[in-house]
């Protein structure tokens, strides 16, 4: 659901992703089965959550994405967004998954999920 918070409207969009299933890898961390898929997120200048992120600030923070939590979805508290840290956030959308091998590659970023399967 994407809302306009200008006029509270409410959109609802389907996103379909592709996957390169070829590229997604397993493996046993702790015992424990791992996938990983790698994957791409915030391109320079973006608005996402409301939010404009202009190239020179993801630049200075995309690596604070290394081994954060991985959401299904942004969790939102009371309407608000929220980070994946944060401890309500980490209940409402914790699916086992997170961050690693963060880079950034010619104005956007990319990063491997790690989905405890």
């Amino acid at each position: 659901m994407i809302v306009n918070f200008a006029t509270n409207e409410r959109v609802r969009v389907n996103v379909r992703s592709a996957v390169n299933t070829a590229k997604v890898k397993r493996e046993k961390r702790n015992g424990r089965d791992v996938l990983i898929v790698p994957s791409a997120t915030l391109p320079d200048d973006v608005v996402m959550n409301g939010m404009l992120y202009p190239a020179e600030e993801i630049e200075k923070s995309y690596k604070q994405l290394e081994r954060k939590p991985a959401p299904f979805g942004h969790p939102m508290i009371n309407g608000k967004f929220v980070s994946a840290s944060d401890p309500e956030g980490i209940n409402l959308a914790w699916v086992g998954a997170w961050n690693e091998n963060v880079r950034r590659e010619n104005g956007r970023v990319f990063l491997d999920k790690i989905i405890d399967v």
